[in-house]
């Protein structure tokens, strides 16, 4: 939930930058310099930093009717079915922290940035950092989410609630 926090912190900033960047267009008639480059590098780093809560919380895009019925009918195989839906979305994560890090380490090294030299440069270095921190998070929320769902198919605990029509 903190990441989560952060990121919202940093899209209302972003909103604000914006604005008075379209402010000082319209009045001054010169943009503020660096807030494209700010807005196009956070954009990542925004979705990274709110992916771990929006599965946590049930609210990471997927298809589920069958899943959902599945798990009403035949709980142990729905919940089984959870389960690696959950442990395929954390190797999948892992990938992605796998194949960022070295990304990461050469753009910290190498002092790789976004923008015109000279004229306003951003690393890029902290939003890969936050990629990487926010891939993390939701390889382990998967992962926890993948050890609930082997429990409740070892239990074999019906879902209660209404199977959705669609």
């Amino acid at each position: 939930m903190a990441l989560n926090l952060v990121a919202t912190v940093w899209i209302l900033l972003l909103l604000i930058m914006i604005n008075l960047d379209v402010f000082s267009l319209n009045v001054v008639g010169r943009p503020i310099v660096g807030v494209k480059e700010a807005v196009g590098v956070s954009i990542a780093g925004i979705v990274f930093l709110q992916l771990a809560e929006t599965l946590r919380s049930g609210r990471h895009i997927r298809s589920d009717m069958f899943l959902v019925r599945m798990k009403m009918t035949r709980p142990r195989v729905g919940q089984s079915l959870e389960a690696i839906y959950s442990l395929t979305g954390a190797v999948l994560m892992g990938f992605i922290v796998w194949y960022a890090i070295p990304i990461l380490t050469t753009a910290y090294n190498g002092s790789y940035y976004v923008g015109t030299p000279g004229v306003f440069t951003i690393p890029t270095w902290p939003v890969l950092s936050l990629v990487v921190l926010g891939a993390v998070m939701t390889h382990l929320q998967f992962i926890v989410q993948s050890v609930t769902a082997v429990a409740k198919a070892l239990s074999a605990q019906p879902e209660t609630g209404k199977v959705e029509k669609s």
